[in-house]
């Protein structure tokens, strides 16, 4: 996949701007536009009772203002050949309604923001909302994408059955082979072979004999799968446990630059509750996250 529509998300906070330039580093060469989004928002505006109708356009309009300085000087230190940044200051409450009102899949392809650890039962952080609502993929950075050594390692499942998780198999893989081709990186592929937490750690089952079970029903598949990435087959490892702890040890072991993974966007109480694979691996490890919903 070509990254050439992009939106990111900016953080005044970052000094870094890690987003902006991850950006950038999956653009480099594309020609293509990245929309580099500020979002302020001030509730003295809607209150009529405080603040005059006036002092109210005026106090927008200068916050607004004030966004848009910070966004084009940002911008500005971070120019890259072959990009067009423009930046862009929102008004807007909650940046996770504005984008899944406003960001479709026909003007963008690619949502970058930096990473935030603020998760909570009671209140959903925007990188969660992103990546359940979201339209376009989404990728939430805490780390520089181009690292030494560079490797990106694709989450499959291996031991999928239905069409629809097969295609988000082959779509995860595609989409992580043209990152690591862009990012001049080694692809790494991990299969999460079902095993609960409860029975890891109660030592239940003898997670190295099901992952050598698993390895040789898998035999032709993972012989085929590395053919046609082109990569050896040792780059693609089945490792026993719950997906979160299987993708941050072997995340963590590689050094990896970015994880690249499906999401089924699994939303309400029992989200919250129980969570996605990817905000799982979000939570768990510090190495930056693509993810990929089946319907976009």
């Amino acid at each position: 996949m070509k990254f050439s529509h992009t939106l990111v998300i900016a953080d005044r906070d970052d000094r870094q701007q890690l987003a902006l330039r991850a950006a950038l580093d999956l653009m480099k060469g594309s020609n293509g536009r990245l929309v580099f989004t500020g979002f302020v928002y001030d509730s003295m505006v809607e209150q009529p009772k405080l603040i005059s109708p006036t002092a109210s356009r005026r106090l927008q309009a200068a916050l607004l203002k004030d966004k848009q300085t910070w966004l084009e000087a940002a911008a500005a230190r971070h120019a890259a050949d072959g990009v067009v940044i423009e930046s862009r200051a929102v008004w807007a409450k909650d940046i996770g309604e504005w984008v899944k009102a406003n960001v479709k899949p026909a003007s963008c392809d690619l949502i970058v923001k930096s990473g935030n650890r603020t998760e909570s039962l009671l209140y959903t952080p925007t990188d969660w909302h992103l990546l359940r609502e979201a339209a376009v993929p989404t990728m939430i950075v805490r780390d520089k994408l181009r690292r030494k050594p560079g490797r990106v390692l694709a989450t499959v499942d291996l031991g999928a059955d239905d069409s629809v998780q097969k295609a988000l198999n082959r779509r995860v893989l595609a989409d992580a082979a043209a990152v690591a081709a862009q990012l001049g990186a080694e692809l790494h592929v991990v299969y999460a072979v079902p095993l609960s937490t409860l029975a890891q750690d109660l030592d239940l089952i003898d997670s190295r004999a099901l992952e050598r079970r698993t390895h040789r029903l898998l035999a032709k598949e993972i012989a085929a799968l590395a053919l046609e990435l082109g990569i050896p087959e040792k780059h693609i490892r089945l490792k026993a446990g719950p997906p979160e702890r299987v993708v941050d040890g072997v995340a963590s072991k590689l050094k990896v630059s970015l994880v690249v993974m499906g999401t089924t966007g699994r939303k309400g109480l029992k989200g919250k509750l129980m969570g996605n694979t990817a905000e799982k691996v979000l939570h768990a490890n510090r190495a930056n996250v693509l993810a990929l919903r089946p319907d976009n």
